[in-house]
């Protein structure tokens, strides 16, 4: 399973902090963020709550929320603090729809508070905290339409030891795990995928693969050196120069069998060994000119 971290609100699923500039609201009034309405929930007095409510900033009402000085505190705060929370996240989940998206995009992962401020609501910073941020975001995401796939890290992420130009990525196990990741960040919602975006920086030697364009560009290149290396050699064409004509067209055909989400790839049934085989020794059989034997892919495969 993997983990997402989250804490500060300028930084990928910052939205997740109560910190984040997102009303909402809840007991009869609206508070500028869900910060304000926990803070307030602590007291009994309205003039504390009003204070609260005015706050300028989350972390001006957090200050006041903190102020032992106040005597209005409820006495059964460390009961219900839970619940005051359950009921700020769902309130805010509900009333922004792009923060529902984000949040259930996540189905699958860990969501955990990082921060050595908190041990209670975050992990302590070394992990020994209770997280309970986290724990609550996940029982709001469960109860939210579910997402169509769980949540899938990219390529870089899941097999950092090798290297983006590897055969492994276009075979077997590696093939899977890069065409599911490309399908999960493409059916991503945009504030889901801008904040997928900004917590998985993509790194410099994936620059080429990973993004649709980038894709096409890379499947056209092995397509161009499949040509080069294999097809041509086992074809037994002649004039098997990269700029010879017909060759650069029949690469061009080939190329644009290849869709955009790079599925599984595989050989078109009129390219397979077999078939090209048998074509081939019948142009190049007994009473067969030099031209035959020398046909294009397109007559070869007709």
């Amino acid at each position: 399973m993997i983990t997402l971290h989250f804490y500060e609100t300028n930084k990928a699923y910052g939205c997740f902090s109560n910190f984040s500039r997102h009303p909402v609201a809840a007991g009869g009034r609206t508070w500028a963020t869900t910060e304000h309405f926990f803070q307030a929930a602590k007291f009994s007095d309205a003039g504390d709550v009003d204070a609260v409510h005015a706050a300028p900033t989350p972390f001006a009402a957090a200050q006041i929320g903190r102020d032992r000085t106040r005597r209005s505190m409820r006495p059964d705060w460390p009961v219900v603090r839970d619940e005051v929370m359950l009921t700020a996240l769902r309130a805010k989940f509900a009333q922004h729809a792009d923060l529902a998206s984000v949040l259930a995009s996540t189905r699958g992962a860990m969501l955990v508070e990082h921060t050595a401020n908190d041990a209670y609501w975050g992990d302590g910073g070394d992990g020994h905290g209770l997280n309970r941020l986290g724990r609550l975001l996940e029982q709001v995401r469960a109860e939210l339409p579910p997402a169509p796939a769980n949540f899938v890290a990219p390529p870089w992420i899941q097999h950092p030891e090798i290297d983006p130009a590897d055969l492994f990525w276009r075979m077997g196990r590696g093939e899977d795990c890069l065409s599911q990741a490309h399908a999960f960040w493409s059916g991503l919602p945009p504030a889901a995928r801008k904040e997928y975006d900004q917590y998985f920086a993509v790194p410099p030697a994936w620059t080429l693969s990973w993004t649709p364009d980038a894709q096409r560009r890379s499947d056209e290149a092995f397509v161009a050196v499949m040509w080069r290396s294999m097809w041509i050699p086992m074809l037994g064409l002649r004039n098997s120069h990269p700029c010879h004509r017909p060759q650069r067209i029949a690469s061009r055909r080939v190329a644009n069998l290849l869709p955009y989400s790079r599925p599984r790839f595989r050989l078109p049934h009129w390219l397979s060994v077999a078939a090209l085989s048998q074509k081939s020794r019948l142009h190049r059989g007994c009473g067969g000119s030099r031209h035959n034997r020398a046909m294009p892919l397109w007559t070869l495969a007709s």
